[in-house]
């Protein structure tokens, strides 16, 4: 049976790779639209993409107005806009949630050796591959009006990307006459390197508006292949994998776990035509996991949480700004050597068969690259 390592729905930050052209500073003007917010947090010396969730931009005389930075009750702000730069810069100690409860939280940077808040601006510097990136760590501090406040984990880096993708789904919650079927829609970030194909806020996680991201292939025909995805866990321990299923489709709800007791257990198929810029999934579960030294396997009782009839992706097609371009993929750089960890930021010597793991390549003269990659 395949075991889903901990946290293998986790990307590192630099396995996104970046735009071959630089991408044009926008206007104040052009900073309206839908945005991904990508939050990455350090173990044990290795940084992942720990959430991440769709944000807005609209301009206003005062700046830039943001929306759902935080969760989606946050309450919205104004930034500030450097045309000249493309910096978006965040005052220390912006109200992001408030309400009657009197529970308030405040955005500061952090300093990591002194353990304490830095009252500088939050400088999202804007990169050449088009996105927004803030490297120092980012903390909420919270707490009752009136009272004492308290760091609360953010990131310790935060990234925003314009969304360049819109992602549909269809899906089923629930048994019998008590079943109930969600129509949802969400923009997502859909990132393409090589035969490689990744996408951001696939489908929302929780109630807070977080949500999860896919990883896969695609060949040349267009047929697609991604793995499974531990997205969360609840309260009580248990932990959710979205994997593929075989289904009822009259009571709408699965039935097992695709391919079932072999090594590619609960893959998801589907399809991508570059030339429209649509990417199909077949269906989903997203069904309830277990623990036991640093894997997680799903539930032999195959118990699930939500039936995922039908995904649907609509993008940018390559050549716009947005989605990255391929890699060089000629041997040019020389390889001085590499290191396997697992998703739990532990170095291995030996990557178990069926497991997800991060390959970091160093170069000579060069900067090293780590990718997730799947162990058949």
């Amino acid at each position: 049976m395949l075991k889903y390592l901990i946290s293998c729905s986790l990307l590192l930050s630099c396995g996104i790779a970046s735009a071959q052209d630089a991408q044009p500073i926008p206007t104040f003007a052009e900073m309206e639209g839908d945005y991904i917010i990508m939050n990455y947090k350090e173990y044990s010396g290795q940084t992942f993409l720990s959430d991440m969730k769709a944000m807005r931009i609209d301009t206003d005389r005062d700046g830039l107005k943001i929306s759902g930075f935080y969760i989606s009750e946050s309450e919205d702000f104004i930034a500030g806009y450097d045309n000249a730069t493309g910096t978006v810069s965040i005052p220390a100690g912006t109200k992001i949630l408030g309400g009657d409860s009197g529970f308030e939280q405040y955005l500061y940077l952090w300093d990591d050796e002194k353990e304490e808040i830095r009252n500088t601006d939050i400088k999202f510097t804007f990169q050449e591959d088009g996105s927004w990136k803030v490297s120092s760590s980012i903390v909420m501090m919270s707490g009752i009006e009136g009272g004492e406040l308290s760091p609360y984990y953010f990131s310790n880096g935060t990234v925003i990307r314009r969304a360049n993708a819109r992602t549909s789904n269809v899906s089923y919650v629930g048994w019998g006459s008590e079943q109930e079927m969600y129509i949802e829609e969400r923009p997502s970030y859909i990132g393409i390197v090589q035969n490689k194909i990744t996408v951001y806020n696939l489908l929302q996680k929780d109630q807070y508006g977080y949500g999860c991201n896919m990883g896969g292939t695609f060949t040349s025909d267009g047929k697609t292949l991604f793995n499974p995805s531990v997205i969360g866990q609840t309260n009580d321990g248990i932990y959710k994998v979205l994997a593929g299923c075989i289904f009822d489709a009259i009571q709408n709800k699965p039935t097992d776990v695709t391919l079932a007791g072999e090594r590619s257990e609960g893959v998801v198929g589907g399809s991508v035509n570059m030339n429209i810029g649509l990417l199909e999934l077949e269906p989903m579960a997203i069904w309830t996991g277990s623990e036991k030294n640093g894997y997680v396997t799903i539930d032999t009782d195959r118990r699930y949480f939500e039936f995922v009839k039908s995904v649907k992706v609509t993008f940018s097609i390559p050549e716009q700004a947005g989605v990255e371009s391929v890699k060089d993929s000629g041997n040019s750089k020389e390889i001085t050597g590499i290191e396997y960890y697992n998703l739990l930021g532990q170095r291995i010597n030996e990557p178990e068969s069926g497991s997800i793991i991060i390959k970091r390549t160093y170069y000579k003269n060069d900067s090293p690259e780590s990718e997730k990659i799947y162990i058949k």
